[in-house]
């Protein structure tokens, strides 16, 4: 059976990517977006899907870190819905950087709270997406979450700056 995922993304960037990617995948049948203002999600709303895809990036503004209020309602919404699926875009911030991060890290490394707003944020979406599908009287959804880190694209001035052409010039010597 062919999936049918909701995408509820802050970004339009985000929610337009995600939406064109997997709209082109044979194993989904229907990839929309919907609101991400939890207001408007209700069971009626969601019945015809059977996966989630939640980005709780925040959307006014270019932080790394998660919107936790929206990301705390939107899942307590989901909690009732009878998904199969839900996948939360969460962020490899959660490993936030420190020179005592020597190379890949897996996910039994303990990372002690309080040493980044940012990481402490994404750990929070990760704990409260584990409601979504709770209540729904269904099999509870397989869980995922999706740490994804920043790439250089070329869209913007830091991914430009620094994909570019580099002139290093050295002083003259006299």
């Amino acid at each position: 059976m062919r999936a049918r995922i909701a995408v509820v993304a802050c970004r339009d960037r985000i929610a337009d990517s995600l939406v064109d990617a997997l709209s082109r995948s044979p194993q989904v049948e229907l990839c929309e977006r919907v609101s991400h203002h939890p207001e408007r999600i209700e069971a009626a709303a969601f019945s015809r899907y059977d996966t989630v895809v939640c980005s709780p990036l925040h959307s006014g503004n270019a932080s790394t870190g998660p919107d936790l209020n929206v990301a705390r309602e939107i899942c307590a919404r989901l909690a009732s819905l009878p998904l199969k699926h839900a996948v939360v875009l969460g962020s490899a911030a959660v490993y936030s950087p420190s020179h005592q991060n020597a190379g890949l890290l897996d996910e039994s490394t303990f990372i002690p709270e309080g040493r980044s707003d940012i990481a402490d944020g994404w750990r929070e979406v990760e704990a409260c997406s584990a409601q979504i599908g709770e209540r729904s009287g269904a099999p509870s959804p397989t869980h995922t979450i999706l740490r994804t880190a920043a790439v250089l694209d070329g869209e913007d001035y830091f991914s430009r700056l620094l994909t570019g052409r580099l002139a290093i010039t050295y002083p003259e010597i006299l």
